[in-house]
């Protein structure tokens, strides 16, 4: 391994997708760590990543953001979380794609709800990730 200060950092894109159903959107703070074949990244806030500055998580919508963080290899597992601080504070996740540095994309499926009162009445999901 390198020492700290030379290890290697990469941005990852990643693209959300809100399911196309009532009341899907949220508008609550999102966080993402994804465990990779080498490391895990850190938490991330994800509209502190987000390319444009349009409204975030809105039913069907797709959206994309970007990481910097450190080379954790092949993406193994997502955890995708929300504060349930919003007024929407339920959310139905499509799913999540990741795009790394070397354009190789990885899927993660869930089609269910992050809410208290929906669903599994869970607000993290944890997912596993296969590449495409």
């Amino acid at each position: 391994a390198l020492p700290a200060g030379l290890q290697q950092r990469a941005a990852l894109r990643i693209f959300v997708r809100t399911g196309d159903r009532p009341r899907a959107g949220t508008d609550c703070e999102v966080m993402i760590r994804i465990k990779g074949s080498k490391k895990s990244s850190g938490t991330h806030k994800l509209s502190a990543c987000a390319v444009t500055s349009m409204r975030l998580f809105l039913r069907g919508a797709t959206n994309e953001f970007v990481i910097q963080d450190w080379e954790i290899g092949d993406p193994l597992k997502v955890s995708i979380w929300h504060d349930g601080k919003g007024v929407d504070a339920h959310w139905f996740l499509e799913d999540v794609t990741i795009v790394d540095a070397s354009n190789r994309r990885f899927h993660a499926k869930h089609q269910a709800w992050l809410s208290a009162e929906e669903g599994r009445r869970q607000l993290r999901a944890e997912l596993d990730v296969v590449p495409l």
